[in-house]
């Protein structure tokens, strides 16, 4: 995944280390409920999902058995993120596009990756931010009107990436999405006591 040390990723193979000489070993998925024998020095989990992963080893003479004291909760992921919303503030000069999970706060696309534009007229976007599942764009000058958002990933190894690293897809909103500035404040049309 995006961290090393963060047990969710697109891999499905699992590496064993540790193993005494002469020693046979078994994993479980399902923290102990079930063992499988281990083969070498590595397994493959065949389906994506979170596993509770534990390993245990016999040694040579079959009189002693060690098993890892707390399961490692490992995720395997291989979907790519999917654009669930994209909203825009005009009050603050902000597109935010929501996907369907946490994205890699590290894996932040090029300014140019995204195009921004209003009734056919290019906007900028000066700067991008991945928050949680979202990406943030500042697009200066958003206003009232029809918006239009494309992503096209392009040859830099910063894209957008969940957890376990899968790339985030291009996309275009086509003429979908529009921005609406209320300036006019409410009207108080009555007003009672009781």
């Amino acid at each position: 995944g995006s961290a090393t040390d963060d047990s969710i990723s697109q891999t499905r193979l699992v590496n064993v280390s540790n193993i005494k000489q002469g020693a046979t070993w078994e994993y479980s998925l399902d923290n102990g409920e079930s063992w499988v024998d281990g083969v070498a020095t590595s397994f493959t989990i065949d389906t994506d999902g979170v596993y509770q992963v534990k390993v245990r080893q016999t040694n040579a003479s079959e009189t002693f058995t060690t098993t890892m004291e707390n399961a490692l909760e490992v995720v395997i992921d291989n979907v790519v993120p999917q654009v669930q919303s994209i909203t825009a503030d005009s009050a603050n000069d902000k597109v935010v596009i929501t996907y369907n999970e946490a994205l890699d706060a590290a894996a932040v696309p090029l300014i140019g990756d995204f195009e921004v534009s209003r009734s056919g007229v290019a906007l900028v976007v000066d700067s991008i931010a991945v928050v949680g599942s979202a990406i943030e764009l500042s697009v200066n000058d958003l206003e009232s009107g029809s918006l239009q958002v494309t992503y096209t990933p392009s040859a830099s190894p910063n894209l957008i990436k969940d957890l376990a690293g899968n790339e985030g897809l291009s996309f275009s909103t086509g003429n979908t999405k529009t921005v609406k500035i209320d300036t006019q404040p409410p009207n108080l049309t009555k007003v009672s006591l009781s």
